[in-house]
């Protein structure tokens, strides 16, 4: 399988001109669009509309962070230039707080907010992918108590 980059947010270092096309160019080679990481929502769900709205078929694989250390996920989101949800987190004291504390994020929030997208046939989503920032243990932990909450 060959994964198509989408991102949600504008790129920190390319413009959305430039990744659409590039979208659009790589996808009759490609089986599958992976997103960026954003942690908000309604970014996705709206990024999601707009490739459908484009006409891209390709079933679309929702990228959210695993179960990883708030501080090394905020520390490597910054880095790595995730774009406007970076900012908001930042600009929200009590998010912000919660980030630096030593504790662990997970997107079971998120993964929740976006239930109804993930059962909208129309919004073709693949399902998600985990990115895990070396936290394997962590996150497939969080992965499969999530999966038994969800089946029992």
């Amino acid at each position: 399988m060959v994964g198509n980059p989408g991102y949600p947010e504008s790129h920190n270092f390319i413009s959305d001109e430039t990744t659409i096309e590039a979208m659009f160019q790589k996808e009759p080679m490609a089986t599958y669009i992976v997103s960026q990481i954003c942690f908000e929502a309604d970014v996705i769900r709206t990024w999601i509309r707009r490739v459908r709205e484009r006409g891209t078929s390709l079933p679309i694989w929702v990228g959210v962070p695993g179960a990883v250390e708030s501080r090394k996920l905020l520390r490597t989101s910054l880095r790595i230039g995730l774009g406007q949800s970076v900012r908001f987190v930042r600009g929200q004291r009590g998010l912000l707080r919660r980030f630096l504390r030593p504790r662990t994020y997970t997107p079971t929030e998120l993964l929740e907010q976006l239930s109804p997208t993930f059962a909208d046939p129309a919004a073709r989503l693949g399902g998600i992918h985990v990115y895990t920032f070396n936290e394997l243990k962590q996150t497939e932990t969080w992965r499969r108590q999530l999966v038994d909450r969800l089946t029992n």
